[in-house]
């Protein structure tokens, strides 16, 4: 499964998984407004049976370099993340296309976890070199 997010441009739909933004649009990164990506795949039953495991990967499309990589474990079958930028005006780092690697990102979450009556996970962030400029980003998601 495979999704495209372009930094101030309309949305596309994926063929196995749906995306929906929460927060303002376009995305402004130098503003202090959040966004949240939920992906939701069209062909599993919510809730599933068992907790889904996401492999989740996001790249730099117009430059060959790979920005973020990560395993999230969800047992609500809807993988919500906030991305928060991280460039210079707002970080000690600074990054450019030759200095930019997967270490450079780091994540943490869910913030919610309920396994009681309703199995729900909460939201996972992601901070790094993403969401800036005018570049075009590629997000794998693999269940």
């Amino acid at each position: 499964m495979h999704g495209r997010v372009n930094v101030g441009a309309g949305i596309e739909s994926g063929k196995n998984m749906n995306m929906m933004i929460g927060g303002k649009i376009p995305f402004n990164p130098n503003g202090s407004t959040r966004v949240v990506l939920s992906f939701l795949p069209k062909n599993i039953t919510i809730p599933p049976r068992t907790a889904l495991t996401y492999q989740v990967t996001i790249s730099n499309r117009l430059q060959p370099w790979l920005i973020f990589s990560h395993r999230y474990d969800n047992a609500d079958a809807i993988l919500d993340q906030e991305p928060i930028p991280t460039h210079k005006s707002n970080s000690p780092y600074h990054f450019s296309s030759s200095t930019i690697n997967s270490s450079d990102s780091i994540t943490w979450g869910p913030d919610f976890r309920n396994q009681e009556s309703v199995r729900s996970t909460g939201m996972f962030h992601i901070k790094g070199p993403i969401l800036i400029g005018s570049s075009e980003y590629g997000v794998r998601l693999a269940i």
